[in-house]
């Protein structure tokens, strides 16, 4: 009998190994939670983007339409997500104003149930990862800093990662009805989620099993139809109008080019500039302000490196197992979604498959590992799975004070301000063009004319009339010449400079700023000093020269004239 049998046949190292991964599961679930409470109460973050989606909540729950603002017309379609407008359209109609608290209580909801999830896939007969390798997989899911971020700042990222993992997990059960379920609620997440029911799909028929290949699809659709109607009679188009705005607005991914030449030159330059931006996520990054992504540990190369090395080896393993081939699809075609077809790769799209790949890695660390007694390999395989966790912990100590810096000295020192300041100068018919519509848009109550037209068909429409390479905030405002403008100092000297006719039609209301010590602070908690990490430290607003001044705007005027005398 062999050694390491027991008198019923079965390997005690192996029950030990999964006694230890479920105490790890237990921590790991705490850790998850608790380290997204603190976050809450540690910097009160909330994410721009979020208070576009919850605004809609408001204003249904209010009766104005599930729509950003009344003034744009029939209810305009400006979220991506249905998740993330029903969760806070729930707590909107038993509390009003509740919206985004119950988005974040609904986080850790989703995080508790994404580290359940994690943990189902990690001891699973086709994955069935070691206990250093799953504490790495877990220990990722509950404490990478963007993980706990955009969850935990309004956003419905983590119940997209909670969603992800589902899918992959009832694909490893081979459970036919749960795959559709998984299917639908991953439209209903997000429209990359079509990258999961492609894997899905992908793995299905690698394995011929068509008999749950079709009810995969039937039960997907009766899944999603809901929304879809609702769209359909509510909308007219199940398409957001936000995926409109973005093809109207942002540049595409290829530009027209005169040669082939160029043309080969200019995709080249473009997907190498993808694949770095990939790399910066292979080690602990801080893309906290939405504008730049940063490593900020010093000489990260070597660590990417390795990284990317044993998720290739993690990759190579699960497409080789028909029974693990969909974790393997899902990390390649989400990869070559970002670097061939996605216009514009915001952060918090990439997080779903950020996790996948963190289980691709801790397969490669188990690969290295090996069977039977070989001590280095286990050492090495420990030591590299624990420091690159303890990395990622480590940043937590850095990167939440970033965030309550940004929070106090930006958002609430400069951004919330002027969007107050617009409620109380900007008459109720007028039109305000910026591009923070979340802040903006939140605060003021006032129509917005942003760019790229996220709510605005107006925005969109007169972006049409511009040639695309010049479609930019600045043409929108030379197009429409709104009432009122909101512009970073960069996109006021773009105005001048592109426009000046435009941009003599107006003259400076009001001007904010943030808090300049912060801002230092944000740098200096991420090692970058002196580093432009936010394009929002000022803003300017402006008054179109015919536009009446209100009397609560006068008021100001002669307070600030009696200052100055």
């Amino acid at each position: 009998m062999n050694m390491n049998m027991d008198q019923k046949g079965n390997d005690p190292s192996h029950a030990s190994g999964k006694d230890v991964r479920r105490l790890l599961f237990f921590w790991f679930l705490l850790l998850a939670v608790g380290a997204r409470i603190a976050f809450w109460a540690m910097t009160d973050r909330i994410w721009e983007d979020s208070l576009i989606t919850v605004r809609h909540a408001e204003n249904a729950a209010r009766g104005l339409g599930l729509t950003h603002h009344p003034g744009h017309g029939q209810p305009v379609h400006g979220f991506t997500s249905p998740v993330s407008v029903l969760i806070p359209l729930l707590g909107e109609l038993i509390v009003p104003g509740s919206g985004i608290d119950v988005v974040r209580v609904s986080s850790l909801l989703a995080a508790a149930l994404t580290i359940w999830l994690g943990y189902r896939i990690a001891v699973h007969p086709a994955v069935d990862l070691s206990p250093i390798a799953t504490a790495f997989f877990l220990g990722y899911l509950a404490l990478e800093f963007h993980q706990i971020l955009y969850g935990m700042a309004g956003m419905e990222t983590q119940w997209i990662v909670a969603i992800t993992l589902f899918g992959l997990w009832q694909c490893l059960q081979r459970r036919s009805v749960g795959l559709g379920i998984a299917c639908g609620l991953a439209l209903w997440g997000r429209p990359d989620g079509i990258i999961l029911i492609l894997a899905i799909f992908v793995s299905l028929v690698w394995q011929r099993r068509w008999r749950a290949l079709a009810i995969v699809f039937l039960v997907a659709a009766l899944t999603f139809a809901p929304w879809v109607l609702f769209t359909e009679i509510y909308y007219g188009s199940v398409v957001p109008h936000t995926v409109v705005a973005k093809k109207t607005g942002l540049l595409r991914l290829f530009q027209d080019q005169p040669t082939w030449a160029a043309w080969a030159e200019c995709w080249a330059a473009e997907i190498a500039r993808r694949a770095n931006f990939l790399r910066l996520w292979f080690s602990p990054v801080y893309g906290g302000t939405g504008c730049v992504a940063v490593n900020f540990i010093r000489g990260a190369r070597p660590l990417q490196v390795v990284y990317f090395l044993l998720v290739c080896v993690g990759l190579w393993r699960t497409l080789r197992r028909d029974d693990a081939r969909v974790i393997g699809v899902f990390g390649a075609g989400f990869a070559a979604y970002v670097l061939f077809v996605l216009p514009y790769p915001f952060y918090w799209y990439l997080m779903p498959w950020l996790g996948v790949v963190a289980l691709l890695f801790a397969l490669g660390i188990d690969r290295i590992r090996g069977e039977g007694r070989r001590p280095l390999r286990k050492y090495a395989a420990g030591a590299l799975a624990v420091g690159y966790l303890a990395l990622y912990a480590f940043a937590l100590t850095r990167t939440f004070p970033a965030e309550r810096h940004i929070q106090i000295g930006i958002e609430n020192a400069c951004r919330v301000p002027l969007g107050r300041w617009l409620d109380e100068h900007v008459a109720p018919n007028d039109w305000v063009a910026c591009e923070c519509l979340g802040y903006f848009g939140w605060y003021s109550n006032r129509a917005i004319l942003d760019f790229p037209g996220l709510c605005s068909p107006r925005s969109v429409a007169a972006l049409r009339q511009v040639p695309e390479g010049e479609r930019s905030l600045a043409a929108l405002v030379d197009r429409e010449r709104p009432e009122w403008l909101a512009l970073r100092p960069s996109e006021l000297k773009h105005l001048r400079q592109k426009y000046p006719g435009a941009a003599s039609l107006y003259v400076e209301a009001a001007r904010f700023q943030a808090d300049p010590e912060r801002v230092k602070k944000l740098g200096q908690c991420v090692w970058l000093d002196g580093f432009d990490l936010t394009i929002d430290e000022e803003f300017i607003v402006l008054r179109r020269r015919d536009v009446p001044i209100t009397t609560d705007a006068f008021t100001s005027f002669l307070e600030c004239y009696s200052r100055l005398r």
